[in-house]
């Protein structure tokens, strides 16, 4: 039964990773393009409650469950993703600049 719990820790945690890494570029290239505002603040303090708030919502219906490991599993995976497709867009930035 553990590793049921594992396997679905690592899909959503892929899923919610890849949904937050999405929202996350696309929030920044959007505040980017209207930096000059203050419309651009206002877009990334709601990309990061949006971001967290879904991840928040995971994490308490995984909990509310009961599936512990299941969380446990998942946050560490978005965590991990999030961080991993950071450093590889960075990278990527780094060797196009």
């Amino acid at each position: 039964m553990a590793y049921q719990s594992i396997l679905a820790g690592l899909l959503i945690g892929l899923a919610v990773g890849a949904l937050n890494f999405y929202l996350m570029r696309l929030f920044v290239s959007f505040a980017f393009r209207n930096s000059g505002k203050a419309l651009g603040a206002v877009i990334i303090i709601f990309s990061y409650v949006l971001r967290y708030f879904l991840i928040g919502l995971m994490l308490y219906w995984m909990m509310s469950r009961g599936e512990k490991t299941a969380a446990i599993t998942a946050l560490v995976v978005v965590g991990v993703m999030t961080m991993l497709l950071a450093a590889l867009q960075q990278r990527k930035n780094t060797k196009a600049g």
